[in-house]
Parts: C-alpha cells; sequence; structure tokens
C-alpha cells in the first residue's frame, strides 16, 4: 500500500510540474504575440 501512496503522489507532481511548465510557455507565448501585435501596428501606422 506504501508504493501505491506513493506513485500516487508522484503523479499528481509530475502533472503538476507539467501543468507549470505549461503555464510559463502560455505567458510566453502570450507576450509575443503582444510584442508582434505592436510591431503590426507600428508598420500599419507609418
Amino acid at each position: 500500500m506504501k508504493y501505491l501512496f506513493a506513485a500516487f503522489c508522484v503523479t499528481w507532481l509530475v502533472l503538476f510540474l507539467y501543468m507549470v511548465s505549461i503555464a510559463r510557455r502560455q505567458r510566453e507565448i502570450d507576450r509575443e504575440i503582444e510584442l508582434l501585435r505592436r510591431a503590426l501596428e507600428q508598420r500599419h501606422d507609418s
């Protein structure tokens, strides 16, 4: 039963770390999209 609990904990830890990495990548993508949007607006206004 100890191994089952350990596997359960490890699974949730891995899932949590995966979700954190996805959130970090999403923030980076959002920042890049905003930079591209601003660059396009500047080109359009010029």
